[in-house]
């Protein structure tokens, strides 16, 4: 509603958005198997906590870097 009130606000954006978010989900949707769940649930877990770490850590050290 703020961005129909709001004229500065270009809606064609949120429009396009939303639009090309139900697409991807439609095309990464996925059944979901609850014993493939339990067998890779805890490896998607560990492998997503890494990458963040790694992810954050890097740019932890790139802003030190650069503050000086």
């Amino acid at each position: 509603m703020l961005g129909v009130a709001t004229p500065a606000i270009d809606n064609a954006a949120h429009i396009g958005g939303v639009l090309g978010g139900f697409f991807a989900a439609l095309m990464l949707a996925e059944v979901f198997d609850p014993m493939h769940f339990k067998k890779y649930g805890t490896l998607r877990l560990a492998a997503t906590i890494l990458v963040a770490t790694i992810t954050l850590a890097s740019l932890w050290g790139f802003i030190s870097l650069h503050k000086a």
